[in-house]
């Protein structure tokens, strides 16, 4: 049947005609609308981001809209592209960054997809999401910053790679606490002796008054202390009650940072606001070490 309508038709005419209809079908298909995602879809999605499934992750941002993936939250309130970060799921990152997905986006805690990477320690996503844009100086609901999360969990790598590309070293939190404070009061030697090295403020003054050398007197050993006063820390520094970084010390039982402290002239009989001194501080935890090193000093 075929073959007698189409008798007597060159078979270069017959080509361009099959041509044409597969070019008309091939366009109906890209403009037919791309459906929106149903709850299954995006469940779908978000378990592929999260187990870096980077087959299912393109076909499901090919098949249904991709905006409405990426900006689709599980219940803890989690984007297919923070579950990405927080697995080291580099090319599933890649993959909803090109579909368009926020790098900035901001979940209900204000963390965004670079907070994730700094809480993870993930160094490869850290670059990644800044290379595309991800801004380091946001910061979630608390007032921590990448950076602030990246020094509390110790992730030297992602500390690094933030510091190096324009995070604010002395950015505060809302207490008022800068990464400086954080590293100091984890003990963290090596963290502390590299913010100061890039430009960390030795004397940062939180909204309590403290100090990051008021937070290096409460630990037991002097080296973070020592750091921050070569540094040049206020050795008499107070705290909004009154405080001097010897006051912490006496009451924490540090007596190696107190013997510093007063080597590098810490005032032995200072009062804090209830009128009390580092030495009354010693008496009242019965610490016999701290109340001979004191007295020695002139302490009254």
């Amino acid at each position: 049947m075929y073959m007698r309508y189409c008798s007597g038709i060159k078979p270069v005419f017959l080509t361009v005609l099959c041509l044409s209809i597969a070019g008309t079908c091939a366009l109906c298909a890209a403009t037919r609308p791309i459906p929106k995602p149903d709850d299954n879809d995006i469940a779908v999605f978000l378990k592929a981001c999260a187990t870096g499934d980077v087959v299912m992750v393109h076909d499901a941002l090919a098949s249904r809209l991709p905006a409405d993936l990426c900006a689709a939250r599980n219940a803890m309130g989690l984007s297919g592209l923070d579950l990405a970060v927080s697995g080291d799921r580099t090319k599933c990152v890649s993959l909803i960054l090109d579909a368009g997905a926020n790098v900035n986006a901001r979940n209900k805690a204000g963390r965004t997809p670079l907070c994730w990477a700094a809480i993870s320690g993930l160094k490869d996503c850290t670059e990644l999401l800044i290379s595309r844009g991800a801004d380091p100086k946001i910061a979630d609901n608390d007032g921590n910053t990448p950076l602030h999360l990246a020094v509390n969990l110790k992730r030297k790598d992602c500390v690094e790679v933030l510091v190096a590309k324009g995070a604010l070293l002395n950015a505060m939190n809302n207490a008022g606490y800068t990464p400086l404070h954080s590293a100091v009061a984890a003990g963290d030697k090596d963290m502390v002796e590299m913010l100061l090295s890039k430009g960390a403020l030795p004397n940062s003054v939180a909204k309590d008054g403290q100090t990051p050398l008021h937070s290096a007197a409460c630990l037991p050993d002097k080296d973070v202390a020592a750091l921050l006063i070569a540094k040049g820390a206020t050795v008499n520094a107070r705290s909004d009650d009154g405080s001097t970084p010897l006051h912490n010390a006496a009451s924490r039982g540090s007596t190696a940072v107190a013997e510093l402290l007063i080597s590098k002239g810490a005032r032995v009989n200072s009062q804090d606001r209830d009128g009390k001194t580092p030495l009354q501080r010693a008496l009242a935890r019965n610490d016999h070490a701290m109340i001979a090193l004191l007295t020695s000093h002139g302490a009254k």
